[in-house]
């Protein structure tokens, strides 16, 4: 997961312009972590979290007798962050030296090709894989190596 996505995932579910304090907070906290290292944020967001805990635990009575957690946005995204917690920052890992934190790169080369896919709408699978295969080697030929 890039922090690109993440963001936007938090901007779906808080807006950009929340009105309740745990939801601005959070939305700070978020658009902060491409400045943050792992260790960072991760303890910046426990932090939030047990601040908040009363806040995201508040539930309330349905007219049929069920209840619900009363903030299910935040809560989602809250279980979203947990989710994607491990991955946010697999660009810092010592073996990943040189990947970018967002992968914009590579969705523009899955748009190209999907493009030329579909200019080659026939091809049996077995031929369609052999596509992929030789589009990936050519673009790795006229990249330059990155340490």
């Amino acid at each position: 997961m890039c922090q690109f996505h993440m963001i936007q995932i938090v901007k779906r579910y808080l807006t950009k312009n929340p009105k309740m304090n745990a939801s601005k907070e959070l939305l700070q906290l978020c658009r902060s972590m491409v400045y943050q290292d792992a260790t960072d944020f991760v303890g910046y967001y426990a932090t939030w979290k047990v601040r908040w805990k009363d806040f995201l635990s508040k539930r309330t009575i349905h007219k049929d007798g069920k209840t619900y957690y009363l903030h299910r946005r935040i809560r989602t995204l809250v279980n979203s962050l947990d989710f994607y917690l491990p991955y946010l920052f697999t660009y810092q890992l010592p073996e990943c030296v040189g990947m970018p934190n967002t992968n914009n790169k590579i969705e523009g080369t899955f748009t190209d090709l999907k493009k030329n896919l579909n200019n080659h709408s026939g091809l049996t699978t077995e031929h369609r894989r052999q596509f992929i295969i030789a589009y990936f080697l050519s673009r790795q030929k006229m990249q330059p190596n990155y340490p």
